[in-house]
């Protein structure tokens, strides 16, 4: 009883303390909301805005595809696929929870080898069955494809 009531103020506490913070972002939550609240409804969780450059999935319980606009309709074919086979695998969830683990060893250098490597083998995996799936006749148009959409970031791992 002593710990349900205890839990409860803290509960509490906790609400009162976010509500008195308000629903104030942080600057780079407030960009990319900024950026994605542009962009127009596709299909089912299938967005398409003009201030990104490159595709990803956001979100943790309901993920959402975001595209860039303009793209040719192969394109666009080949990346949905892309993008769904990371949503059909949990990429995107593993990859989250790496990065808390990456986040709490930040000191340890094996760690970011392993995050890093882990995302390039996600990727590479996640091309291998695109071209599986879609046949090996695409592997020129799909290269092309992943090659127009690499945005310039600094790469860790190449």
């Amino acid at each position: 009883m002593r710990t349900k009531l205890y839990s409860t103020k803290k509960h509490l506490d906790f609400k009162q303390n976010s509500e008195h913070f308000g629903n104030k972002l942080r600057p780079v939550d407030q960009y990319v909301q900024r950026q994605l609240k542009s962009a127009l409804h596709i299909e089912k969780s299938i967005f398409e805005s003009s201030s990104i450059s490159s595709p990803f999935v956001l979100g943790i319980f309901r993920p959402k595809i975001y595209l860039p606009a303009g793209l040719q309709d192969s394109d666009r074919t080949y990346i949905l696929r892309h993008e769904q086979i990371h949503i059909r695998r949990g990429d995107y969830a593993v990859k989250i929870i790496l990065f808390a683990i990456t986040c709490v060893h930040w000191f340890n250098p094996l760690v970011w080898l392993a995050f890093g490597l882990m995302s390039r083998d996600m990727e590479m995996s996640c091309d291998e069955k695109v071209v599986r799936d879609l046949g090996y006749d695409i592997r020129k148009n799909y290269s092309a494809s992943l090659l127009s959409m690499v945005s310039p970031t600094i790469l860790i791992f190449k």
